[in-house]
């Protein structure tokens, strides 16, 4: 769990037998399971001492549930930051999603995505891969909008079908940014997928930064449909 955790920006720990979003410190003067948490702790404060002596008594006595969970959720006891989700494990920041393993902010309506970060807007088969918008079946790929059974790809809008690409818009069956035949495509796919070793290097590999693109006034890579962003770096719909 830490090697994986390692990766992503999700900070989990075991605490009093529980996984949870405090790891063991004295700051912390007590976790309980969300399933028991009730938020009812409250003092009168004492007009004779100072102000924040009554915080610090009120911080004593307030007991922090395990992970946060917000509204319906089914399957996601070992996950922190979930709303509305479904199936989730060691994963934080998840919003209307489900089937969701090892990742960070998968939101609006997102399935089955495995060790990924930030994949939004219904995109669905994500697999070791990050920006990712309304996609489908994308594999150790980043920076992917509206395309789908991409590998090892980068920077890449509604295109289907392509291997090892950067760079291209309304592409299908390409390699190294040649296009195919159907045919030629399946039989090089083959090929390439079949070294399993060489998977993890190849996305090692991809182009780290991309354009921003629906914004104004932003600096960073891949700052979606944001406004007044300065260094920012997977962020969508943001706005100052």
């Amino acid at each position: 769990m830490k090697e994986i955790g390692s990766r992503l920006p999700i900070f989990l720990y075991k605490n009093n037998k529980m996984i949870s979003r405090y790891p063991a410190t004295e700051r912390i003067w007590g976790i309980i399971h969300i399933n028991s948490f009730e938020p009812n702790v409250w003092i009168d404060i004492d007009e004779e001492k100072w102000f924040l002596w009554s915080l610090q008594t009120l911080f004593k006595k307030t007991i922090f549930p395990n992970v946060l969970h917000y509204l319906e959720n089914e399957n996601v006891e070992y996950a922190d930051s979930i709303m509305s989700s479904k199936n989730v494990y060691l994963s934080s920041t998840i919003i209307i999603a489900e089937n969701v393993l090892y990742s960070y902010s998968i939101k609006d309506g997102s399935s089955n995505v495995f060790n990924s970060v930030m994949v939004g807007n219904s995109s669905e088969n994500i697999y070791f891969s990050h920006g990712i918008l309304r996609s489908f079946n994308i594999f150790y790929s980043k920076f992917i909008d509206n395309c789908n059974n991409v590998w090892f790809s980068t920077n890449l809008t509604n295109c289907s079908h392509c291997i090892d690409c950067k760079d291209l818009e309304h592409k299908s069956y390409c390699i190294n940014n040649i296009e195919y035949s159907k045919e030629e495509y399946e039989l090089k796919k083959k090929k390439i997928l079949d070294d399993k070793n060489a998977y993890f290097q190849r996305f090692l590999n991809l182009d780290k930064l991309w354009k921003n693109k629906w914004s104004e006034n932003v600096q960073g890579s891949f700052v979606l449909k944001s406004q007044d962003v300065s260094g920012g770096l997977l962020s969508y719909q943001v706005i100052k």
